[in-house]
């Protein structure tokens, strides 16, 4: 559960660092640097089971994937799609090209779609069909030429997203080894422009090394949620939001900053109960001793004062007064 530290040392512990990129990641970009294709096919193998033949699915069962999803999940994943592309629309409208004088010079900007595209969605324990969505999705309006999905031991829901979604071409390839092949264009997977989506810390650490062979969205650090609760909070709903953030990945931080010292354990009580439900092999029991609580108690000035630099100190969370 959640251990409560001072104001002090949760200030010291908050901060986001990036985390070293492991070893294994520039040894295995080493590897496909020197034998290429060979190697890629090789740690497909050892890492994922993969068991041979090209890593593209072929184009019909990428079109028939949806119609074998259960009805009601195909339209949670449509109304998805529907919402991600209105405001992706909208947000790309707001993107404007101008041009302007300044002392005889004109100079402006115009935005453009790269030519491909690489949309990741992780394979690990869970099938990830919103990171197809919430990529693929802008992409297309962007104005993608080709857009291309990656996912290792690809499940079901995943093919069908990128189906909806609108890719144009889909792989069973993923982790470092999947990167490298979409930044270098080997095992038959083209070169693309730019790559993005979500991923452990070894695929987050290969987008790193490979930045400026492959453009990149950002080095995602570890998931991380900060919860801010007033007296009046509902100790199971707190718990149940820090459980989610605690499910992505074990490196995961799940925080809670409180006025009242005696909500601590109520919500501890709460994430005990709830954590009992879950998949025996969930991260969330790892991710929790990663987080922690903290009290924000004295007086009014105090509270201000302590308040604004938690949020500063954790990032752009805006807290809104009720």
């Amino acid at each position: 559960m959640l251990k409560t530290l001072s104001f002090a040392r949760a200030m010291d512990q908050a901060g986001t660092v990036f985390p070293p990129v492991p070893p294994e990641v520039g040894a295995i970009l080493d590897d496909i640097r020197r034998r290429g294709n060979e190697a890629v096919f090789d740690w497909a193998r050892k890492l994922d089971g993969f068991k041979g033949g090209p890593f593209e699915v072929d184009p019909r069962k990428v079109q028939e994937a949806p119609g074998k999803l259960h009805p009601e999940l195909r339209g949670h994943l449509e109304e998805a799609i529907r919402r991600v592309e209105a405001f992706s629309r909208a947000q790309k409208e707001s993107i404007r090209d101008f041009s302007t004088e300044v002392d005889g010079m004109v100079l402006g900007q115009r935005a453009l779609p790269v030519g491909r595209a690489a949309c990741y969605a992780p394979g690990g324990r869970y099938p990830l069909p919103s990171s197809v969505v919430m990529g693929v999705v802008p992409a297309r309006v962007a104005g993608v030429k080709e857009i291309l999905v990656l996912s290792p031991r690809l499940h079901p829901v995943t093919l069908a997203a990128a189906a909806l979604a609108g890719a144009d071409r889909v792989f069973d390839l993923g982790g470092v080894h999947g990167m490298a092949a979409v930044a270098w264009g080997l095992a038959g997977v083209p070169r693309a422009d730019l790559v993005v989506g979500p991923g452990n810390r070894f695929v987050t650490g290969a987008k790193r090394l490979l930045y400026g062979d492959v453009g990149i969205d950002f080095p995602a650090g570890p998931s991380e949620l900060l919860v801010i609760a007033s007296s009046g909070a509902r100790p199971a709903w707190i718990a149940a939001d820090l459980l989610a953030q605690a499910e992505h990945d074990p490196d995961a931080r799940p925080l809670l900053a409180v006025f009242d010292a005696a909500l601590i354990p109520q919500v501890n009580a709460e994430l005990k109960a709830q954590l009992a439900s879950l998949p025996p092999d969930s991260p969330a029991r790892d991710s929790l001793r990663n987080g922690f609580a903290v009290v924000l108690a004295g007086d009014a000035e105090a509270v201000a004062t302590a308040r604004a630099a938690f949020l500063d100190l954790l990032g752009s969370i805006r807290l809104e007064a009720r």
